[in-house]
């Protein structure tokens, strides 16, 4: 481990030395630039603030953030310092390629104690490598009462270590029932001694403190109690295994906006990692204020930021100031205090902010000159409005109920029927108002209701007026319930659902691909059912292929309902026997594709020179071969070849070269670049491809027998990362299934790049929060999105009439005249809120009256502005 400190201003220099080579690579026309002018631009602002603190990089979603990171990151490795790289979990395989292509090595992203440990028993430990990618969730380890030894015992053996001899009863206590594993933490635990006395950076402060000082032995080698998340041994047990990952220069920070509470997760990662005396810490976010400014506060602490009391007056200035010019842009007066506000707050926040636009974005720039200036209208928004007096009766009372619960129901009353009020409307809770009819009906008896009654909730005498006031929280819960006595088909048949599956069918009748984001699992699976249920009649009824062989026991009561949707009297039987038909043809079709599939990607595949995709594919070819007598489904050869025909869904005779193509891109969805090299060399051996085919045949397999339908996916917490990389490689494709992908918010909101062949964002279950909202839209509103090809076609074509004007369209689901309808207009105004902080869009387009569109130019010009572009727009 290096003594040296290092150098900023050596940082900057390369970083401006960077930007200069990528704008030559462009004039010169040799070879192709990974930066572009606004990335080259941001290299040139970071170089100058970097040597005096922090940063954050809050470009808009889809600007390429995340190659900018990685240019700062080489550049610091370049001047012999170490980088940690902080990134969601579902984010591992995005970094992986930008690090790669950024030539930056790194290993795969550390998520577990497991991992940690792992790396002890190979030659090279963590502080031998240049960069360390952690998720977000690695602090977030569970030791529990019967957890095993060795997910603590590298305290207690350090204590040993320090003491220089082995405490008292030592052998009687450290016994881990493991061998391979106490080697690992015996290994860590010498390491991180040792590098403990050679290194002077180590001896001081906190860590030292922790290790020597305040532990008690045996107490730190018997409790597994004392290292649970509030235990007194938590945090130098952290301590520790930072000490184990070595010194940080330069710390990187993916979605910093996320769990800012000091006791969250990735508060605690931050404070366990090791950072040198002049450290920095880079921050990248779209969005570091969502609902509140003090905000920004937080934003600056992660990234160390200092003395930030002084900027608690003009923040709430600022916003004070946009709110009153608001209410009047007419009066001079507020225009002018604006403007002096917002120079002042644009001075505090510039040493510490870089924010590109979308409206620096060239084709944002195209759509402002076709739309005469209207920049900010390419995202449409509209409505997939549910009116209350179009519903069928039980429906509509239903939804009456649920608004009535909110004026007569009480949390302590009955807190699931409080809740309903805010749920009912998006479908979610409605599997326990069935669970509760079912059970007043005597036709099931769950352990427990998820919807309880009153009297459940509470006991004892009560007034004649709470009585009356109990009794009609009972009264509008039984109404609440009345859709739902005709079974568990009954959550097919949610207005909310039927509206957005016939919105998002007229769509995908064109073509178009569609994003759906939502929170609750229940109808979102139901959402996907549906989709499928109906996709699957519409394809038998017009004689194409559905990929599947009859209907299976989960699907039953989705296609019931499509049938009675569709008007089909079709039964179970007729349906199982078309479908058996079709795919007895399909898979004759599937089985000629396979045909001479090795020689053929044998013969694409020699203008490959990634030897890890020709290992790859001698190690299939091998197990090929092995199994070429087996008929079964799930062989080799046929699980690939099943991937390549959904590939090439609407060309079935692609050519050699076409097919290698996709059979690398299957690959690389399928495993990370350096999975598999388990001797660290950064190469993927024959020997080590061979071990590491049969784990992607499972994932192929997993990826394959879970669907129960391909025109419409789910994307949840339990989907695994392999398949949602296969999902993102398949959504990416033009007129190929699937047409719609249903992913929940915490999982599809951030990171992945869904752009390609997209462009339009349902939001099931819309948010309050409009950071969240503007990450949901950031899949598809990126670099290279299909809406801006479509705008480049668009504006190539002089006679494309003015309403065909292509947009990104985002529609939320909504219940007119309820309180779905009031959570809109609240976010409407927060997301107003957020554009004036990060986008300066002071008076937002739905505000504007006639004759404001001058005040709006004046007050845009004036607003803060932290993009890098103008002050460096020849770079």
């Amino acid at each position: 481990m290096t003594l040296s400190t290092i150098n900023w201003e050596r940082v900057a220099s390369s970083l401006r030395d960077r930007a200069k080579r990528e704008k030559q690579i462009v004039d010169s026309n040799v070879g192709q630039s990974r930066l572009n002018a606004g990335q080259r631009a941001s290299l040139l602002a970071i170089a100058d603030r970097i040597a005096d603190n922090g940063i954050i990089i809050a470009d808009e979603v889809g600007m390429g953030k995340t190659r900018t990171a990685v240019a700062l990151a080489k550049c610091v490795i370049n001047n012999g310092g170490r980088v940690a790289i902080i990134a969601p979990p579902g984010l591992a395989f995005q970094w992986q390629d930008e690090l790669w292509e950024g030539e930056v090595e790194a290993p795969l992203m550390l998520r577990s104690l497991e991992q940690y440990y792992a790396a002890w028993a190979e030659k090279e430990s963590w502080p031998l490598k240049q960069t360390v990618v952690l998720s977000h969730n690695f602090a977030n380890w569970r030791i529990q009462g019967n957890s095993p030894l060795w997910r603590r015992g590298i305290l207690p053996e350090l204590f040993a270590l320090f003491r220089g001899r082995k405490p008292r009863y030592y052998w009687e206590i450290m016994k881990y029932g493991d061998e391979q594993r106490e080697i690992q933490v015996h290994a860590a635990a010498k390491h991180i001694h040792e590098q403990i006395l050679q290194d002077p950076r180590l001896q001081k402060g906190r860590r030292w403190e922790a290790i020597v000082d305040h532990l008690d032995w045996p107490t730190i080698a018997e409790s597994n109690t004392g290292y649970m998340n509030s235990g007194p041994y938590r945090k130098p047990l952290h301590d520790v295994i930072g000490l184990g990952l070595g010194i940080f220069d330069l710390v990187i920070i993916d979605e910093s906006h996320k769990a800012k509470g000091e006791r969250s997760g990735l508060s605690r990662l931050l404070n366990m990692l090791c950072e040198s005396a002049d450290a920095r810490r880079v921050g990248m976010t779209a969005t570091p204020v969502e609902l509140d400014v003090s905000q920004w506060k937080q934003s600056l602490r992660r990234i160390g930021g200092k003395d930030l009391e002084r900027l608690d007056d003009p923040i709430e200035e600022y916003r004070s100031a946009v709110h009153r010019v608001r209410e009047r842009p007419d009066i001079a007066e507020n225009r002018e205090h604006f403007k002096i506000v917002a120079k002042q707050f644009h001075k505090l926040l510039s040493p510490y902010i870089i924010r590109r636009n979308k409206k620096e974005d060239p084709t944002v720039l195209l759509y402002g000159e076709i739309a005469q200036g209207q920049r900010n209208s390419y995202r449409a928004h509209k409505e997939i409005a549910i009116e209350a007096d179009k519903l069928e009766r039980p429906w509509r009372e239903a939804l009456c109920a649920a608004e009535a619960l909110s004026f007569t129901a009480r949390q302590k009353d009955n807190s699931v029927a409080k809740r309903f009020r805010l749920t009912m409307g998006s479908g979610h809770g409605l599997s326990a108002i069935m669970d509760q009819v079912k059970n007043d009906s005597g036709l099931a008896q769950p352990e427990s209701s998820e919807m309880p009654t009153t009297e459940q909730h509470l006991s004892g005498p009560k007034s004649g007026h709470e009585a009356k006031r109990l009794g009609r929280v009972d009264f509008w819960c039984k109404i609440l319930a009345t859709p739902h006595k005709s079974g568990d088909s009954a959550l097919y048949a949610h207005p909310a659902i039927t509206a957005t599956v016939e919105h998002i069918e007229k769509k995908t009748a064109n073509n178009e691909k569609v994003l759906v984001f939502g929170r609750f699992t229940a109808p979102m699976r139901a959402l996907v059912s549906l989709l499928n249920a109906r996709q699957m009649i519409r394809c038998l009824k017009e004689d194409q292929f559905w990929s599947r062989s009859k209907v299976s026991e989960s699907e039953t009561e989705a296609v019931i309902a499509a049938c009675k949707q569709k008007k089909i009297a079709w039964s179970l039987d007729e349906i199982d026997a078309m479908l058996k038909l079709q795919y007895s043809k399909l898979q004759q079709q599937r089985e000629t594709f396979r045909k001479n599939l090795i020689p053929r990607l044998s013969n694409g595949l020699q203008h490959i020179t990634d030897q890890r995709i020709n290992n790859l594919f001698l190690a299939f070819k091998g197990r090929t071969e092995v199994e070429w007598d087996n008929d079964a489904e799930d062989t080799p050869r046929n699980l690939v070849g099943k991937a390549l025909f959904e590939y090439f869904q609407n060309r079935s005779q692609p050519n050699d070269h076409d097919l290698a193509n996709a059979f690398v891109k299957i690959l690389n969805a399928l495993s990370d670049r350096n999975e598999g090299d388990n001797n660290n060399d950064g190469e993927l051996d024959v020997h080590e491809a061979c071990s590491l085919w049969p784990v992607l045949e499972d994932r192929l397999r997993e990826e394959h027998s879970k669907r129960t339908g391909d025109f419409a996916r789910l994307m949840y917490g339990e989907t695994s990362q392999s398949s949602r990389r296969m999902m993102q490689l398949a959504f990416n494709r033009h007129r190929s299934y699937p047409m719609v992908l249903v992913a929940q918010s915490k999982v599809g909101r951030e990171g992945l790049n869904l752009h390609k062949a997209c462009r339009n964002v349902v939001l099931f279950h819309p948010e309050w929060n409009p950071g969240v909202v503007e990450q949901q839209v950031g899949r598809v509103d990126r670099y290279g999105s299909m809406w801006a090809k479509l705008l480049e076609d668009y504006g190539a074509n002089s006679a494309a009439p003015t309403e065909a004007l292509p947009k990104i369209n985002i529609y939320p689901v909504i219940f007119k005249g309820t309180y779905d309808q009031y959570n809109w207009k609240v976010l409407q105004e927060r997301w107003d809120d957020l554009r004036a902080q990060l986008h300066g869009d002071i008076l937002p387009p739905r505000l504007l009256r006639e004759g404001d569109e001058s005040v709006a130019e004046e007050l845009a010009r004036s607003a803060p502005d932290f993009s890098p572009v103008r002050k460096y727009k020849n770079v």
